[in-house]
């Protein structure tokens, strides 16, 4: 009968977690969109269970910062003020920075030639096609994450994971021209290679910087987050 339960007790918690994370990945593709409402009845009629475990998810989702609840109105996904997504890139600033410390003092250099070879099919030459730039924005942003993995912290890649998120949400392309950016990215994985964890770390966290102060200009200059930054 114990074991019985505690099936039933675990098949349960698997359901809350199978719901939050269908839920984080709707957020994740814009499915949910920054700021709308989240109707709980449609919502758990398309997930095809009931609004209780959909609930939990949304709770959790809320002590994540990425759903807020709004008394006598529901849930909402979050929407960003320009002043919480500068405080976020000044966040991961450090996370970038720790994270590259680490790779360069412990990763193995057949992952420092992984991060490499992110960037080894682009070139600098001005003009960028479309798919170009489609390609390199994928592997710009695996290559963020990767770093992060390799170097082995829990909490900073949770804190990266909260980061994509946020960054997949609103962003519909690069936020700075790849010329901008690729000599920023091979600068950073030159220090890795050569094994200097302070200056890894010092571009790492001027490479996000930079991002950030541009996109704080652009918002100020569209009105909107990430919005004319398309690929």
């Amino acid at each position: 009968m114990e074991k019985l339960q505690n099936k039933l007790i675990g098949n349960f918690e698997d359901l809350n977690t199978h719901i939050y994370r269908q839920v984080k990945q709707m957020i994740w593709n814009k499915t949910l969109a920054p700021g709308s409402k989240i109707l709980q009845e449609h919502l758990a009629q398309q997930l095809g269970v009931s609004r209780t475990p959909l609930i939990k998810a949304l709770q959790r989702l809320t002590s994540e910062n990425l759903v807020e609840y709004i008394p006598r109105h529901g849930f909402y996904v979050k929407k960003l003020t320009l002043a919480e997504m500068m405080e976020i890139f000044a966040v991961r600033e450090v996370v970038e920075g720790v994270a590259a410390r680490a790779v360069a003092e412990h990763a193995t250099d057949a992952e420092i030639a992984e991060l490499k070879a992110y960037f080894t099919p682009f070139r600098f030459n001005g003009e960028w096609s479309s798919e170009e730039k489609k390609s390199y924005l994928v592997n710009d942003q695996t290559f963020h994450t990767r770093m992060v993995e390799i170097a082995g912290n829990r909490l900073l890649f949770q804190i990266n994971e909260m980061f994509n998120i946020y960054r997949f949400s609103y962003q519909k392309g690069l936020v700075r021209p790849p010329d901008e950016t690729l000599q920023e990215h091979l600068d950073i994985i030159a220090a890795l290679e050569k094994r200097d964890p302070g200056s890894a770390q010092l571009l790492a966290m001027r490479h996000i910087q930079n991002s950030r102060e541009n996109i704080a200009r652009v918002i100020k200059e569209n009105g909107s987050l990430w919005g004319e930054l398309e690929v």
